[in-house]
């Protein structure tokens, strides 16, 4: 079922009072996909580094602990996806550009690569990108959560 405007007012109310615990302002901005709710914030002040955390972690336990609330005093069903500055947008920038300068390694020296720890949404995005520009070379998922890595091979002669 789609949210409603109350649950979206509710939305953005709710993640106000959690940045305002945090020592945070943030112009707030959601939009309806098809299966998301998404939630933008902008002008973050003092800095976007302070919701973004480490490689993202703090973004995500924000968007976790939100969901959750939202769940229970908003009676969303949908997934919320929070992002800061188009930070999403650019993490996978970095991760198309990683994921071909590997394959490019791979490819010139004939030896596989492993990277280190990603997320499955991440990891997916390497996948795709390689299956889609880089057919000829081989990639698999390696390891157990939150450890799970790619390796990137040449293609296994059949």
């Amino acid at each position: 079922m789609a949210p409603n405007l109350t649950q979206l007012k509710q939305i953005k109310a709710l993640l106000q009072e959690l940045l305002e615990k945090m020592g945070v302002t943030a112009d707030i901005a959601t939009h309806v996909g098809e299966e998301h709710i998404f939630v933008d914030m902008s002008n973050v002040t003092p800095d976007p580094k302070v919701i973004i955390g480490q490689n993202g972690d703090t973004l995500l336990a924000l968007q976790l602990v939100l969901s959750l609330i939202a769940g229970k005093k908003a009676g969303l069903e949908s997934k919320l996806v929070l992002d800061v500055d188009a930070y999403r947008a650019k993490r996978e920038q970095s991760l198309v550009a990683l994921a071909k300068r590997l394959a490019a390694q791979v490819e010139e020296t004939g030896q596989k690569v492993i990277l280190d720890p990603l997320r499955p949404f991440e990891r997916r995005i390497v996948h795709m990108t390689l299956q889609k520009e880089f057919p000829h070379l081989h990639t698999e998922s390696i390891g157990e959560e939150p450890f799970r890595r790619i390796v990137i091979t040449k293609q296994k002669p059949e």
